[in-house]
């Protein structure tokens, strides 16, 4: 099978969950197909893997970006003869090859006004323009059902994770230190709840939050909304790591990881990759979240502050349950989200609708 995968922008240049679960299947994919990448860039070519065809979008507007690399893509697609092409983005026109959207991704349908909303629709709309969107979660699927896409069309499977790269890691003994590190790690914009985890650290107790240190990592999406959380956390015990190139290190250093996503539909991914990690979860109960987890870690109803900074606070007084809950994790990624099952359901469902 020849499969032509397209991303407009492709890790490290960007880093959304939807862009990093594409990259993981085109490292998968390459084990066992033909396989040739287009990648958009921004930054640098140099953060394009070699092997890509790389198309430079620097300086493009929306418009001109997508008209570029569609154009890419289409030609890419009728030369080298591609079965199918595979995308994470519902934008890009069609190529003259069965294609599939990875739909990963979902923003808030509010968050963005009357054009966010606007936004979205256009976006269903081109989503029904595929020939299989595959969604990372049972909740995610039925949104997308509900935008109109038939439900023929739509698959469910579960994201996986690299269970070797993401592994527990002997957290370091630090004699005399008795702190706490609570980690945060999301593109930084207001749907991912920085401003929440800032809060929940703020109230604790003073016996606690002397013991804390919030990590808040990820590439920044809105520079307007990290101002604004910067000035939240003066005073407060809260350090940025932003645009880091490998956020592994920081699951290695954390005790807690927090999850306090506003978004509506998520896949999930920095929760698999805490457990993954053997940390503890404490995350906001949307349905997608407690798909994802099975339920392990601490939910909180979703928004509740107050409630996260009471989990956060228990879980600093139990390492037990900390490690307890952990492990837990552990052993669920390893039954259930290896990248060898995910690859198993995704190479079905790509050989079922490739060109013969």
């Amino acid at each position: 099978m020849r499969i032509l995968v397209a991303a407009p922008r492709f890790p490290p240049d960007a880093r959304s969950g939807a862009e990093q679960a594409l990259k993981r299947l085109y490292r998968q994919a390459r084990l066992h197909h033909e396989v040739r990448l287009v990648a958009g860039w921004r930054r640098s070519r140099d953060l394009v893997p070699g092997e890509a065809v790389a198309v430079e979008l620097a300086g493009l507007g929306p418009a001109r970006a997508l008209a570029r690399f569609g154009r890419v893509v289409r030609r890419e697609a009728s030369q080298w003869r591609a079965d199918i092409l595979l995308t994470s983005t519902a934008r890009l026109p069609p190529v003259g090859v069965p294609g599939v959207l990875l739909a990963q991704e979902r923003d808030d349908p509010d968050g963005g006004g009357l054009r966010g909303r606007l936004r979205g629709r256009l976006e269903a709309v081109r989503a029904r323009a595929f020939d299989s969107v595959i969604a990372p979660t049972g909740a995610a699927a039925r949104a997308l059902a509900a935008d109109g896409i038939p439900e023929s069309r739509i698959r469910v499977i579960p994201n996986g994770i690299d269970e070797q790269r993401f592994r527990p890691a002997p957290q370091e003994l630090r004699p005399g230190d008795d702190a706490v590190r609570v980690l945060h790690v999301s593109r930084v914009m207001p749907g991912k709840g920085q401003h929440h985890a800032i809060d929940a650290v703020a109230r604790l107790r003073r016996s606690h939050k002397s013991r804390v240190e919030l990590t808040v990592v990820g590439g920044v999406t809105d520079p307007v909304y990290l101002d604004q959380v910067r000035v939240q956390a003066y005073g407060q015990p809260v350090h940025f790591a932003l645009d880091v190139e490998d956020v592994v290190a920081y699951y290695d250093r954390a005790d807690i990881v927090v999850l306090p996503t506003g978004l509506p539909e998520t896949s999930g991914l920095v929760a698999l990759e805490a457990m993954a990690c053997g940390r503890p979860l404490v995350w906001f109960d949307h349905p997608t979240v407690r798909e994802t987890t099975a339920g392990i870690g601490v939910a909180v109803p979703p928004g509740d502050v107050g409630a996260m900074r009471d989990a956060i606070a228990r879980l600093i007084d139990d390492p037990a349950a900390r490690r307890r809950i952990g492990e837990q994790g552990r052993r669920y990624v390893l039954g259930n989200r290896t990248w060898s099952r995910t690859w198993s359901a995704y190479e079905t469902a790509l050989q079922a609708i490739a060109r013969p």
